[in-house]
């Protein structure tokens, strides 16, 4: 059974070597707001968001005719300008982003102004037009005209201790203000909007801890007058409601969102993965009780636990763990195929730059980088796996081991937008840096098997010795938020809400924080 996998993986490889498909996304960054007469900046940001090499690729940026164009940066590439409208072009990009740095002075007048940009590969395929052409429109105002002072904060005072779950903000009133926006970071994590309100005060939820919290004043046609901020500490974690979202597993283990928002379940009891949309959760891999070890369209699992998602390209990974694989499941078409990456002797993914296959063993959890990279808890062994995708390839993986240091039963995994990898171990949870240095995190759990992370830098533990999931802050302090039965696998949505596979009660369940006072229920009159 060797050959026929690896002559499908490697036929996908020089499939996508040989058309050089490719995905690039275009967009425009500039101020949103510049001042009447003056210089700034446009970056147009040429992403290749494909593991191959973009050829022969073409931006043509579009500047507001009010605009006065004075010059333009653009390693790698041979830029002109004709008439307002800036052509460059590069013989080769390799994946990532590639930017143009277009100066120009903003008109006199105050208004709305709009640059558009547009992409095309002319020596690749590009299959994804929706992502080829941006538009960016901002306001340029007069200086003279914007001259509000921010906010005045008055309450939580400056070093104020609060130990309610809700916390009340209120500011002075900003003349012409269209709304004022609350902003608060606490124990490190990045700042989040908390609250909008057309008034004067706010209520909203903090995490506990250590933060500061401040306030701007956002008007339509000047720039937002921001407030200083205020030290504050609160000793209370937000309430947070639970309810079931999917039932009917049989051992649910892994969750994963993909780039539409969809969830992928693995089924560990059932030797399945699921997919949890609009409808009741469908298979899309495996037959339900059928533990095989097979790929291709009519592929089955032997109890896999972890799930993660490419998102870029929408490609699921699971860690078929009594398979000791690494599957890839190709999403997109009429039926989803899984072909093993790294584990068995049919593998197309390589070892420490060694030939033969990547010998993971009972591997537990998985987690994706932004631009497809796989980590990988190889539970069995004791060690962290690094999947790279080899260029101009599909499906074929380099391997290698992270860390440098034994774990002790390694089930969970994250990744962060910085390339620090957390681990779960039996005991704790540590973090392996860029640089390979490993350091614990947080301590005094038993087996801390799920891991997440929200978009702030927070990360949440699912403990399945006593049920318990903790969310533990950049700075380390760590609050126990819920429990559940057996936290077997969490997964944080667009929106900050997450979803907990509960393996005991075999569902799938989401928890949000209550964010704001529950309204007096309405008492009916008296007769």
């Amino acid at each position: 059974m060797r050959v026929p996998a690896i002559v499908v993986l490697l036929f996908a490889a020089t499939a996508a070597h040989a058309h050089l498909i490719v995905d690039l996304k275009v967009s425009v960054r500039a101020p949103a707001f510049v001042a009447a007469g003056q210089p700034f900046t446009y970056e147009v940001v040429v992403d290749d968001l494909a593991n191959d090499e973009a050829i022969d690729v073409v931006v043509t940026n579009t500047l507001p005719s009010s605009v006065a164009y004075s010059g333009t940066t653009a390693n790698g590439w041979n830029c002109s300008v004709s008439k307002g409208t800036i052509t460059c072009s590069a013989e080769e990009l390799s994946p990532g982003e590639h930017v143009i740095a277009i100066r120009v002075t903003a008109p006199s007048q105050r208004g709305s102004i709009a640059n558009k940009a547009h992409v095309a590969s002319i020596g690749s395929t590009d299959p994804e037009s929706k992502n080829d052409d941006a538009t960016l429109e901002h306001i340029v105002y007069e200086p003279a005209r914007c001259t509000a002072a921010p906010p005045s904060l008055i309450e939580p005072a400056e070093g104020a201790i609060i130990d309610t779950q809700l916390t009340h903000f209120s500011w002075s009133a900003v003349p012409n203000a269209t709304r004022y926006v609350v902003h608060a970071a606490t124990e490190g994590a990045l700042a989040a909007q908390i609250a909008t309100s057309t008034s004067t005060n706010a209520i909203a939820a903090l995490d506990r801890g250590a933060g500061v919290w401040w306030v701007e004043a956002v008007f339509s046609d000047c720039p937002a007058a921001v407030s200083s901020q205020r030290n504050i500490t609160t000793m209370r974690a937000p309430a947070v409601t639970i309810k079931d979202v999917a039932a009917g597993f049989t051992k649910p283990g892994g969750l994963a969102f993909g780039p539409g928002g969809e969830l992928y379940v693995t089924d560990e009891g059932d030797s399945v993965v699921r997919l949890i949309g609009n409808a009741p959760p469908v298979t899309i891999v495996g037959a339900a009780g059928d533990h095989g070890a097979a790929n291709g369209q009519f592929a089955r699992l032997n109890h896999p636990r972890g799930i993660t998602v490419t998102p870029l390209d929408g490609f699921v990974y699971v860690a078929d763990t009594a398979n000791h694989e690494i599957r890839i499941l190709y999403i997109g078409g009429p039926f989803v195929p899984a072909y093993a990456v790294a584990g068995s002797p049919s593998a197309a993914g390589y070892l420490d730059g060694d030939s033969s296959s990547a010998k993971v063993n009972a591997p537990a959890g998985v987690a994706a980088t932004f631009r497809g990279s796989i980590y990988v808890a190889d539970t069995g062994n004791g060690v962290i796996r690094l999947l790279t995708a080899v260029p101009g390839t599909t499906g074929l993986f380099g391997v290698t081991t992270v860390g440098q240091e034994h774990f002790d039963s390694p089930e969970g995994i994250a990744v962060d937008a910085a390339g620090n990898v957390f681990v779960g171990e039996r005991g704790a949870v540590r973090k392996i840096a860029p640089n390979g240095s490993v350091s614990i995190v947080a301590s005094g759990y038993t087996r801390p098997a799920a891991l997440a992370l929200d978009a702030l830098g927070n990360l949440y533990v699912g403990d399945r010795s006593d049920g318990t999931l903790w969310k533990v802050a950049p700075s380390g302090l760590a609050t126990l938020w819920a429990r559940v039965g057996d936290p077997a696998g969490i997964a944080v949505a667009a929106d900050g809400s997450v979803y907990v596979a509960d393996a005991s009660a075999r569902v799938v369940r989401q928890l949000e924080v209550v964010r704001t006072p529950t309204p007096p229920r309405r008492r009916s009159a008296r007769h």
